[in-house]
């Protein structure tokens, strides 16, 4: 399964569009997913990809709640189920 959404669409910030995000794909509720810090710095996330400050052509991986995210430099958010991803040997 993949998602993109571009961020602060709903008027949040880029870590709370992630998170809702990964809640709405998994059908889970956000207060019940961790906390996105324990993974990612939302800040500097957020200082990489979406502000004065953004770096174009950058992309951030991590995991995160099931999920592989991918955010674009372009602000766009990719998410790839965890376990669709083949597993290296």
């Amino acid at each position: 399964m993949h998602e993109e959404l571009l961020p602060q669409s709903a008027g949040g910030s880029l870590a709370t569009t992630l998170v809702s995000l990964v809640a709405d794909v998994s059908g889970t509720d956000a207060v019940d997913l961790p906390p996105l810090a324990a993974v990612v710095d939302p800040d500097a996330l957020s200082s990489l990809v979406d502000g004065p400050s953004a770096v174009e052509g950058l992309t951030v991986s991590f995991d995160y709640a099931g999920f592989h995210v991918v955010v674009h430099g372009n602000g766009r958010i990719h998410l790839t189920e965890a376990d669709a991803i083949p597993q290296r040997n």
